[in-house]
């Protein structure tokens, strides 16, 4: 079973990243075409799902990696996997909170200048998002690969 974790987490790693990539090309225009009257729900909705799932998804990738770090040949790889995992957690977290500020303070009053400042925040957040996703993935692979 030990032999399994390393394509496990590849396997959670991918999911994640996929699930990220989806958004950029589905969710971002949806969200940069909104009316503004809608924005602020729309995103908080879209807030609540992704940013509960994502992390539970990425702390599964790094117990995966974690479990798969003794059983793995080239452990090196396997580090360079769970710190690449464990850096997507803390970057998931932090865009989170700070998006949920974000947009708690403009669903009070938002005016099109500020919802133009957070869909361009939100936006910047999800490209590095989805970069460190990628990445994570990367690194898996390439553990998997070496292993």
């Amino acid at each position: 079973m030990t032999g399994m974790l390393p394509l496990l987490a590849a396997v959670v790693s991918a999911a994640v990243a996929g699930a990220l990539t989806v958004a950029l090309l589905v969710l971002l225009p949806l969200l940069m075409a909104q009316p503004d009257d809608r924005y602020p729900e729309t995103n908080t909705f879209v807030l609540r799902r992704m940013d509960t799932v994502m992390p539970l998804l990425t702390l599964l990738g790094i117990g995966l990696s974690a479990g798969a770090v003794p059983a793995a040949p080239v452990v090196s790889a396997a580090v360079l996997h769970a710190l690449a995992v464990l850096g997507l957690l803390v970057l998931l977290t932090v865009s989170a909170i700070v998006l949920r500020r974000v947009n708690a303070s403009i669903a009070a009053a938002p005016g099109p200048a500020e919802l133009r400042v957070l869909r361009h925040r939100w936006r910047g957040w999800h490209l590095t998002r989805v970069g460190g996703a990628l990445a994570a993935a990367v690194a898996n692979t390439a553990a998997v690969l070496l292993s």
